[in-house]
């Protein structure tokens, strides 16, 4: 019946109907003149106001065309907004694959670099450092044995090449003023383990002169080194045994090498650059203020 209605309404009421939904939706958004509401009494007020509706008709269609264009342009402007922070965060917080290997590469070849020669330093700055405590250690052991005895004569309880025999006379000697964490038999004498991590080598090398001067301490900056020594070392003088990297040679009394020594530091350079003198480098550090120099025979 609705339809029947709306199909049968004079034309100037619908003019009048379409112009009032006009008139709010201008009104609505803040733009357009006002449109009369009265219904029109003369076929000329009919036109006049079919007139006015286009009028408005035409001014609601651009400003929606406006609102829809400039809808569009925000939307727009919104996803490259969107789109530019997106890539700012991955240009700000984020790697490719790429990136990160190449990375990973350049601190390998830095590592392989330069950690060989950190590791060479600290080794000497240690190797130093543990040479003369142990030769203070030593020393001092010795002096003890020495008041102790009254006289060098115990020298003379030492068998040449015997671990046992070396084993007993350090326990009555030498061990009461040493503190170790462990002292065991090798094939020609015995090794000890100090608390700092080193270790010593201890044996006589034959009987044909006084012990004092044919026993040998070798000590090596880390104990480890002392125990290959023990296992492998010819019977020989502890000059010729030693390579001055990893053990060095001290007589009993710990002191260094120096016999044949001319006092000069070039000679202890030219004795210690030689495969079977090996034991002057003990002397050399210990010249040098118990610091290995970079002229240091390599």
């Amino acid at each position: 019946m609705k339809m029947k209605e709306a199909k049968q309404m004079p034309l100037h009421q619908k003019f009048h109907n379409f112009c009032v939904e006009v008139s709010t939706c201008v009104a609505a958004r803040g733009g357009g003149r006002s449109v009369n509401l009265k219904p029109p009494r003369s076929e000329a007020a009919k036109h006049l106001h079919e007139f006015k509706c286009s009028c408005h008709s035409e001014e609601v269609y651009e400003l929606k065309r406006i609102q829809s264009r400039h809808r569009i342009q925000l939307i727009i402007l919104q996803k490259k907004n969107g789109l530019f922070r997106q890539k700012f965060r991955n240009d700000r917080f984020g790697f490719t694959l790429a990136e990160v290997l190449i990375t990973l590469g350049i601190i390998g070849v830095v590592a392989a670099i330069t950690m060989p020669v950190l590791i060479a330093n600290h080794r000497k700055k240690v190797t130093a450092v543990r040479l003369k405590q142990f030769s203070s250690i030593w020393r001092q052991a010795s002096l003890n044995v020495y008041n102790e005895n009254g006289t060098y004569d115990y020298w003379g309880t030492l068998i040449a090449l015997d671990s046992q025999s070396a084993l007993d006379f350090y326990n009555e000697n030498f061990g009461k003023f040493i503190t170790t964490t462990e002292v065991k038999k090798s094939q020609y004498g015995i090794v000890g383990a100090l608390p700092s991590g080193s270790g010593f080598y201890f044996y006589r090398w034959d009987g044909i002169s006084d012990t004092s001067s044919r026993t040998y301490l070798i000590f090596c900056p880390y104990y480890k080194d002392c125990v290959e020594l023990g296992e492998t070392a010819k019977p020989k003088e502890g000059e010729s045994i030693v390579d001055g990297k990893k053990t060095f040679t001290f007589y009993l009394n710990g002191n260094a090498p120096t016999s044949g020594w001319d006092g000069t530091r070039d000679d202890l350079i030219q004795k210690c650059s030689k495969e079977n003198s090996k034991g002057y480098c003990t002397k050399l550090i210990e010249f040098d203020g118990w610091e290995i120099k970079d002229d240091y025979p390599s």
